[in-house]
């Protein structure tokens, strides 16, 4: 079973990314409106930096979690302020294949949805 890992941006938090995971390829859409209805106080729409199909979401995101807990502002959030090319540069050493283009399609259109 695959699932994903990503890294999200956006321009109300400038120095500011999320790193997530999103259990299966199945469960995308859903995912992405969890979360955007979870952030719907954000003023403008996450941008897709990068997403990876990971063997295994759970400890990807354990270890980048680890790995750059330096940079976390907060221990309840997955809000950090580092260098997104050292995060996506980690990721990368775990991926299966690049899946930043279908997320970010799926966030398109739903913010499209949401405008009409």
């Amino acid at each position: 079973m695959s699932e994903i890992v990503y890294v999200w941006i956006n321009e109300a938090m400038p120095g500011l990314m999320r790193i997530g995971t999103i259990a299966t390829k199945q469960e995308t859409q859903q995912r992405i409106e969890e979360l955007r209805n979870f952030c719907k106080g954000v003023p403008l729409p996450f941008t897709c930096l990068y997403a990876a199909e990971v063997a295994d979401a759970s400890e990807v995101e354990k270890c980048l979690f680890e790995e750059f807990a330096g940079d976390r502002i907060n221990p309840e959030r997955a809000y950090f302020t580092t260098e997104p090319g050292l995060v996506i540069a980690a990721l990368k050493k775990f991926e299966m294949t690049d899946q930043s283009t279908i997320i970010q399609e799926e966030l398109n259109r739903m913010e499209a949805q949401e405008e009409e």
